[in-house]
């Protein structure tokens, strides 16, 4: 997997032009930078499949302040120096926000964090809601 990985960051060093980016932190602590030519972006007319991504940077450690994810947006910008990035989109965690404040990037709301955060808001008394948020999370742990 890790040759995968490398493989996939090492097709990327060459890329040219304006991005979009998209910068998510997983469950297991992997921080990646997505992106999708900005052209092609505001072409899609269906959602985004890996065909449309590059890997511009991807890195796992066991906490990722604001700092580190400057560091990590850095450094992987430095080693693809023909990637400007136009637009980041993220679920604006607070250490995503600072990161990319500091960075001075133009920051795009991830929409189902967004539509997440609206319907809690919408129906946060409603018991079966509640319930079956409770009965969810037993099944995924």
């Amino acid at each position: 997997m890790e040759r995968c990985g490398l493989r996939a960051l090492q097709l990327t060093k060459s890329l040219r032009g304006e991005y979009v980016a998209i910068i998510q932190i997983g469950k297991e602590q992997l921080l990646l930078l997505l992106g999708v030519k900005a052209e092609r972006a505001s072409q899609l007319d269906r959602p985004l499949c890996v065909a449309n991504m590059g890997i511009l940077g991807m890195k796992v450690q066991s906490f990722w302040n604001g700092d580190e994810v400057v560091g990590f947006i850095s450094r992987s910008l430095a080693e693809r120096p023909g990637v400007k990035l136009r637009d980041v989109i993220c679920d604006r965690g607070s250490n995503l926000l600072a990161a990319l404040r500091k960075l001075a990037l133009p920051v795009v709301s991830d929409c189902s964090h967004v539509m997440m955060n609206m319907v809690k808001k919408l129906f946060k008394d409603d018991a079966a809601l509640s319930k079956l948020k409770a009965s969810v999370g037993l099944l995924r742990q």
